[in-house]
Order: structure tokens, then C-alpha cells, then sequence
């Protein structure tokens, strides 16, 4: 479970007793999308597609609503 948080919402590495970190993407970094609670995101449904792909593919369990964003999310979204 661990590995498809860090494929959701990326993760820091660091090398060399920390001497050099990087960031790592998450696939929710690359799409828009708002977090407000571990485990509940809302995302476009034209990018339901790859989320949902990512999620099953580690068999992990996953509700779909449909939903009307407020306008704060619909920023963030960019719709």
C-alpha cells in the first residue's frame, strides 16, 4: 500500500546521508486535483481514467461519486 501512496502523491528521496534530495512526482502532482484527507481526492473526470488504472492495478478498493466542485475546487481543478 505504502508504494501506491508514493505513486499517488510522490515522495522525497535523499542519497549520500542526505546530502542530495530530490522530489519524486506523484501522479497527483502532474494532473489537478485537490486532497482533503488521506485517501480522498477529487480529480476531473477526464483524468479518472489514469487514477483509477494506478488504483486497481494494486488491487486496492476505490468509490467513484460524482460531484459539483465549489469554487475554490474548481481553481484548482482548472475547469
Amino acid at each position: 500500500m505504502n508504494s501506491l501512496f508514493r505513486k499517488l502523491y510522490g515522495y522525497d528521496t535523499h542519497s549520500n546521508y542526505n546530502q542530495y534530495n530530490k522530489r519524486k512526482k506523484g501522479l497527483l502532482e502532474e494532473i489537478p486535483s485537490v486532497r482533503y484527507e488521506k485517501g480522498i481526492i477529487m480529480i476531473r473526470e477526464t483524468d479518472l481514467e489514469k487514477v483509477n488504472g494506478l488504483i486497481s492495478e494494486y488491487g486496492a478498493d476505490c468509490r467513484i461519486w460524482k460531484v459539483i466542485p465549489g469554487k475554490e475546487e474548481m481553481k484548482l481543478l482548472k475547469l
